[in-house]
């Protein structure tokens, strides 16, 4: 299991090449006029083909599908994407389907909490200070997050429904049953941010990179110039 991090670098996102780009990232581009929109679009663009490209040797043109969620497919492995203000996080596994979210620390949103929230998150969130509330309001909403983009549903799908861990478990594989299904999430921070990965099947560890501008930018422009092998990873 593998999950990768970059953070955006708004001073020269202005500099990266349409060349380098899928076309479906072009085309969600045109659609858009807000600026943090289009840094979200470009990265988690450049970020899939890198991590595509790294785990499998895949090479433009990616051969993706999305189901009617959004939920990324691919013919053999798999991948989920996520982004908060500067912060882009993608998971991979070979043999599951995965999901992935991540928010920022920012503020307790009780009428959020009040709708999609169970009983049993709702009377625990009352019993914690501002600050912890913050905390465990984001962590549970990364948790459910991930948990419906790993099974390609919505979040109304759960509504009230699914209890997420009232501890704060960073960092240490879990695993915990739902409807009949058991589902394994490992739950982290990166700065002031909430991330959760979930999976379908069990792993034995999980390795975390933190991707840089430099590294994206230069290994793509090389996929995009031919300048790799063309063997793919048994």
């Amino acid at each position: 299991m593998d999950i990768f991090f970059c953070k955006i670098n708004k001073n020269q996102s202005n500099l990266i090449s349409r060349r380098i780009l899928t076309k479906r990232a072009i085309q969600r581009l045109k659609k858009t006029t807000h600026p943090k929109k289009k840094l979200h679009i470009m990265y988690s663009d450049l970020l899939i083909q890198y991590v595509l490209f790294t785990k499998q040797r895949m090479k433009y043109p990616l051969s993706i599908t999305y189901n009617m969620r959004g939920k990324p497919l691919l013919s053999k492995g798999f991948f989920n994407i996520s982004n908060c203000n500067e912060w882009v996080m993608c998971t991979y596994s070979n043999n599951a389907a995965v999901g992935a979210d991540i928010e920022e620390y920012k503020r307790c949103n009780h009428e959020l909490a009040q709708f999609f929230f169970t009983q049993e998150e709702r009377k625990h969130l009352l019993t914690l200070s501002q600050r912890e509330q913050i905390n465990f309001f984001t962590d549970t909403w990364t948790f459910k997050e991930s948990y419906v983009k790993c099974k390609g549903i919505s979040l109304f799908d759960i509504k009230n429904n699914i209890n997420s861990p009232l501890v704060r478990n960073y960092f240490i594989k879990d695993d915990k049953e739902i409807e009949g299904e058991l589902f394994y999430y490992v739950r982290g921070v990166i700065e002031n941010y909430s991330w959760c990965l979930f999976s379908r099947k069990n792993f034995t560890n999980y390795n975390i990179e933190l991707v840089y501008y430099s590294q994206l930018i230069e290994t793509l422009t090389n996929i995009h110039r031919g300048n790799y092998a063309e063997h793919l990873h048994d």
